[in-house]
Parts: C-alpha cells; structure tokens; sequence
C-alpha cells in the first residue's frame, strides 16, 4: 500500500544557512553563498513556497520517496 503525507515547516530553507560552507583555519564558519543558492535552487524542486513538502510511503518495500512538485 501506498500513502501520502504532507510536511510543514515554515522557512525550513533557512537552514541551509547553517549547513552550506566550511571552517577556516581559526575554527570559524564560513557561509557559501553559492553553494546555499545551489542548494536552494534543487530544494526548490521538492519544497514548494519554502515549507511544503510531500513524501510518499510504500509499506510494500518499506520505502519512502520524496515526490517532485
């Protein structure tokens, strides 16, 4: 069987802000800023107006896909 299911989470987006750069030498972040649009552009293809997202689960296989918008 094969359910859906949608998610809510209000500017879930921003934290790739968090996620997206490295470490310099004085163990301080250091954002990418391309690497955060680029992230953000392939979010974009799952996530619609920054919050919603859809996941399907098939209790068959035991799997769980992330429908595309």
């Amino acid at each position: 069987m094969k359910f859906q299911l949608q998610f809510k989470t209000p500017d879930v987006l921003d934290q790739l802000d968090d996620q997206c750069g490295s470490y310099n030498d004085k163990d301080k972040f250091v954002k990418d800023e391309q690497l955060i649009e680029d992230c953000r552009m392939l979010a974009r293809t799952f996530i619609e107006y920054g919050e919603y997202i859809k996941i399907e689960f098939d209790t068959d296989t035991g799997t769980v896909t992330v429908l595309p918008l």
